[in-house]
């Protein structure tokens, strides 16, 4: 009964996903036995063939289609969801992603230029997201990168990201880029 209820929750929580410790609380069971509970719907997901899959991003735990139904979708609709970033927006991106969280001044400082358009591209792109007010004076917001930042990028984490050459900010700003660009 366990596992039906925790793939409802997940599936009703949909892209926000929920953490060990919420999941624990509905399901009212400890956090180990959670834990338990993820890896055997988990293993009853892969063996039914299922079309959706448990992923993990950072502390949060959500359902998701998996690849292989992703790609089949892809192929039966006939049509690909595509986003093309701008440069500045990539650049952007990478920064919020190396430095989070961050400030847009800072982010600008690192650029050279006014990153307003860049951030608000991302945020309606849902891949960075508003983490609240700094303390520095005049509070200005902190962004970080969202869940669908790291979904985009297949990763569990921010610590699977490639690591930075040291000179990060010094480098010529085509240097400053998580993608390969061509414009």
């Amino acid at each position: 009964m366990n596992s039906k209820l925790l793939y409802s929750i997940l599936f009703l929580k949909g892209r926000i996903g929920s953490d060990i410790k919420e999941l624990a609380t509905i399901l009212k069971l400890t956090q180990k036995q959670t834990k338990e509970e993820i890896d055997i719907l988990k293993e009853k997901l892969i063996k039914n063939k299922s079309s959706t899959v448990i992923k993990h991003t950072d502390d949060k735990i959500r359902l998701t289609i998996s690849d292989e139904t992703s790609k089949e979708l892809s192929l039966r609709m006939d049509k690909t969801i595509s986003v093309k970033l701008s440069k500045s927006v990539i650049e952007t991106l990478t920064i919020i992603a190396y430095k989070q969280p961050i400030i847009k001044p800072e982010i600008e400082r690192i650029r050279g230029v006014s990153s307003d358009y860049a951030i608000s591209k991302l945020l309606e792109f849902d891949l960075v997201e508003d983490d609240g007010k700094s303390d520095l004076p005049g509070q200005p917001r902190l962004y970080i990168t969202s869940p669908a930042f790291l979904e985009l990028f297949n990763i569990s984490n921010l610590k699977e990201l490639p690591e930075l050459p040291e000179d990060f900010e010094s480098d010529n700003k085509e240097q400053l880029s998580l993608f390969n660009y061509d414009e």
